[in-house]
């Protein structure tokens, strides 16, 4: 594993994580989740290979590593998590469901699981999640709900502060779709299943990025309705 090939690395020189990451120009958080043992992640820019994240390279040249034989290590723990991704999605999808959908209404809850049981077909298809992120960027998004005085600084409805995780912001009025699945991707991070947390992450930015988005064009971008 990539991991141990670090490790061993960063001890030879003596360094702690901090002094590794800032000699190889990388985020310290980055390189913790790799000695930690999570899969290497792709480059969010297009979900590129190692040889085109250069990441990689850097931390090779920093550590004294070969940098042929590291990339190709990378790259193999990358396909490995890449046949796996789908099968994690999924299993994160079905628990995080059946976490909230008690919590909405019938005509809610119907039509967040024909959402919910797209979503991993809608992901693939457009190449991985932060494909399918990048297209919701183009969908129409949410306008400001909020009670009087809310900051107009910015006309989209920002999640940060979304009912329930600050009590500013109890009035939000939110679609009950959109409440849905901005509250699936909270869940994302705390459901108890057997997954990644590069699958959590990835996921949770998917489900509240899309519940950011006007229903119609939610609707639309996962095929329920006449695009």
């Amino acid at each position: 594993m990539i991991a141990e090939t670090l490790r061993q690395a960063i001890a030879q020189k003596e360094w702690t994580i901090s002094r590794a990451a800032r000699e190889a120009d990388v985020d310290r958080t980055f390189l913790s989740r790799l000695l930690s043992g999570h899969p290497p992640p792709r480059a969010r820019d297009g979900r590129k290979s190692a040889d085109d994240d250069p990441r990689y390279e850097q931390l090779a040249a920093a550590l004294g590593l070969d940098p042929d034989a590291f990339l190709n290590q990378v790259q193999r723990e990358q396909e490995l998590r890449t046949g796996n991704t789908p099968d994690a999605h999924n299993l994160l999808l079905s628990r995080v469901l059946a976490d909230v959908q008690r919590e909405y209404d019938p005509e809610t809850t119907a039509e967040l699981n024909l959402v919910v049981g797209r979503l991993g077909q809608r992901i693939q298809e457009s190449g991985g999640t932060m494909e399918f992120y990048r297209q919701l960027l183009a969908q129409p998004a949410l306008h400001r709900r909020r009670r009087a005085g809310a900051s107009q600084s910015s006309p989209e409805l920002m999640i940060a502060n979304h009912k329930g995780r600050d009590p500013l912001w109890v009035d939000d009025n939110l679609p009950p779709l959109c409440d849905a699945l901005i509250e699936l991707g909270y869940r994302c991070h705390t459901v108890q299943v057997d997954v990644g947390l590069d699958v959590r992450f990835d996921m949770a930015a998917v489900l509240q990025k899309l519940g950011t988005r006007e229903p119609v064009a939610i609707r639309q971008v996962m095929g329920l309705s006449p695009g």
